[in-house]
């Protein structure tokens, strides 16, 4: 299971074609469980195919970064645009 918080701080901007909502966004992810293998295996395979393991050997926390911009015309037409971050330790 994992948690993961986050905060969020923006401004809305009206403009003259619409409204423009600027916003940064910061948090961090948690894993109870950074060491898991589930093995994996699918109806129908062919005779002898033992499947694989989905593996997830990580750390326990993540961090997490976003800088956003959208823009509402009023024409109800929608664009965002978001740069997105994550980091890491090493273990």
């Amino acid at each position: 299971m994992a948690f993961s918080p986050s905060l969020e701080i923006g401004r809305r901007i009206d403009l003259g074609i619409g409204v423009l909502r600027a916003y940064a966004r910061a948090g961090l992810t948690y894993w109870n469980d950074n060491d898991w293998s589930r093995d994996v295996t699918f109806e129908g395979m062919a005779a002898g195919d033992a499947g694989h393991a989905n593996v997830f050997d990580g750390n326990e926390f993540y961090g997490r970064g976003t800088l956003g911009a959208e823009l509402i015309s009023t024409r109800s037409l929608a664009m965002r645009f978001e740069y997105q971050t994550r980091a890491t330790t090493t273990s």
